[in-house]
């Protein structure tokens, strides 16, 4: 199972450290454990003068990606899983992990042993939107199970104490304020996290969670970006051909990092990838020994990277493309947060104009070092900020590709099978993409709840955004005016009905489709899920010719072909 005889009992391994300190090199026995991986390599880094905080700040990942999270497992079974041959260098990259997964595992793992008896009968007193609750429980159920038995007891008080799904709320330890990471804990990790003892009231709160912040933490996952590689260095209008520099580079983020050698653990130079660079495959000088990729970026020369084969520039490209939207996620999440906390009931929020000046220099700060504090700044100048770099996007975030797919939604007449046409499109967007623009939209339908002090509706910010998130490649200011309606219409959609869209699930709608007929037939009347209004549309939705319709089963076999998954990225050892 683990590769048996061929496994040799020494396994070299090359960690790649974070923070740009380079890497360092260990030779170890393969039946130690990661942890003791984990300790040799700290201990080796400290050696050549490279400080690192404690094993438990940081977790293994192979080369291509795998994490590995349990510290027990053996470095034998780490180097099977990554496929790799007993004469191979191990290559691994030491990252630090999560702050509220390790202050989680960190005291539980310490206090764990603390504790004799992990079963006891606890008392726990739920605070809730609009009460509180106390119940007896036992220390092993977890924070879904005791979700459940809060439910249903605030339920049995009258429908105005009714929550909803459980799934909309998070907890948290009053005393402490910590919001606890997952459903799955359970009282007892709870009780050793607090340094509670087993007699004490438990005090928890029960708070609906931030869509807002989950959505940002999913994106900031989907936009994990990492690769390096030796590649042949040029700038200028074109390359030197005589000249051939192998550089060691690292893309981290939108970081490109340029050293000298791998053994040089310091960076020569760092290109920050913007929202507005541009990258593309560099045909007119490639060879075929040498594949160029371009990198323009503005008030630089350009760079060109030279890859050894098609299939590294594509990797390459691929990396180099998601770190443009690493850079728009990093501008949209400050901006957002800023304007969240501060701005929800500014008049006016992004109509209302700026000073140009204002806004270059901030765009400014954004591009020179990707984040900025904006403490203290104008709302509108941030807004108007954002709806630039909206603009600068290489891509519209709901794709080209996908552009007649949302237009062919507003030609259906009935509202439930436009709504359900339009659920579908969404799916089909890069996972990247419709994180980020469901982000956006909560963040505009939290605007539209304050639209009786802000004044901004659904329809004007619709207004605002829909040309930015919608619009054919090379187009032309008679395409942009013939579809006006239609991409404010979407647009409104997606900001008055947020939930429907990206919060509900849509497994059973789909399920109650397959047998519509059977039910069609035996009843004459279909009834359908209809998408809750939260925020009222204003005024009707534009009329559409009727020689133009098209009904939603038609339009939904036109996505039945799966999106082509997007190109691995894998380290070059």
């Amino acid at each position: 199972e683990y590769m048996g005889e061929h496994v040799m009992s020494k396994v070299n391994i090359k960690a790649h450290l974070p923070k740009e300190m380079g890497f360092v090199t260990v030779s170890l026995e393969n039946n130690v454990t990661i942890l003791t991986v984990k300790l040799k390599v700290l201990e080796t880094a400290a050696k050549k003068g490279l400080v690192l905080h404690d094993h438990d700040n940081y977790t293994l990942h192979s080369s291509s990606g795998i994490p590995f999270a349990d510290d027990a497992q053996l470095l034998k079974d780490a180097v099977a899983v990554a496929g790799l041959s007993a004469t191979q260098t191990f290559d691994l990259e030491l990252r630090d992990i999560d702050p509220m997964t390790n202050i989680w595992k960190q005291k539980t793992v310490s206090q764990r042993s603390l504790a004799a008896e992990k079963s006891f009968a606890l008392t726990v007193k739920v605070h809730f939107p609009g009460g509180a609750q106390t119940m007896a429980t036992s220390s092993d159920d977890t924070l879904k199970e005791l979700k459940s038995k809060l439910m249903e007891k605030i339920t049995r008080k009258g429908a105005d104490k009714t929550l909803g799904s459980i799934d909309q709320y998070s907890f948290k330890v009053m005393d402490s304020g910590l919001l606890l990471p997952n459903d799955s804990i359970t009282l007892y990790d709870v009780i050793q996290l607090e340094n509670h003892p087993p007699t004490k009231t438990l005090n928890m709160e029960l708070a609906a969670k931030s869509t807002l912040k989950n959505d940002l933490a999913s994106a900031a996952d989907l936009t994990a970006n990492y690769r390096t590689g030796m590649l042949n260095y040029q700038k200028g209008a074109k390359p030197q051909t005589k000249t051939k520099k192998m550089r060691w580079f690292v893309l981290e983020e939108f970081s490109l990092l340029y050293f000298e050698s791998p053994d040089n653990p310091t960076p020569k130079k760092t290109f920050l990838i913007r929202v507005d660079t541009q990258v593309e495959p560099d045909d007119l000088y490639s060879t075929p020994k040498m594949f160029y990729i371009i990198i323009k970026i503005k008030g630089r020369d350009p760079l060109r990277l030279g890859c050894a084969s098609n299939d590294e520039r594509l990797q390459w490209l691929q990396c180099l493309k998601t770190a443009r939207l690493c850079h728009f996620r990093s501008v949209l999440e400050q901006s957002i947060t800023y304007l969240n906390e501060t701005a929800l009931n500014e008049p006016g929020l992004f109509r209302v104009s700026a000073r140009d000046q204002d806004i270059v220099a901030l765009q400014k700060e954004f591009d020179e070092v990707g984040r900025t504090d904006l403490a203290g700044k104008d709302a509108h100048v941030v807004a108007e900020l954002l709806k630039r770099y909206f603009r600068a996007l290489p891509e519209p975030l709901m794709t080209y590709e996908l552009y007649q797919k949302f237009m062919q939604t507003q030609m259906i007449e009935d509202e439930d099978e436009r709504a359900h046409a339009i659920v579908i499109v969404l799916s089909l967007l890069p996972p990247i993409n419709k994180l980020l623009l469901q982000y956006l939209i909560a963040f505009l339908a939290r605007i539209c709840a304050n639209s009786k002090v802000n004044e901004m509706t659904p329809a004007n910010l619709s207004t605002v955004f829909a040309p930015n998130l919608l619009s054919k490649k090379d187009e032309t200011p008679q395409d942009a005016l013939s579809d006006t309606s239609q991409r404010l219409h979407l647009v409104k959609s997606l900001i008055s009905d947020y939930e429907y869209f990206f919060l509900t699930s849509h497994e059973e709608e789909e399920g109650e489709e397959d047998g519509a007929d059977e039910e069609n037939n035996s009843s004459g009347d279909e009834t359908r899920r209809r998408p809750p209004t939260h925020v009222q549309p204003q005024g009707p939705p534009s009329p559409t010719p009727q020689s133009q319709s098209v009904s939603a089963p038609a339009f939904a076999n036109a996505f039945v072909t799966p999106r082509p998954q997007p190109v691995q990225s894998q380290s070059k050892p």
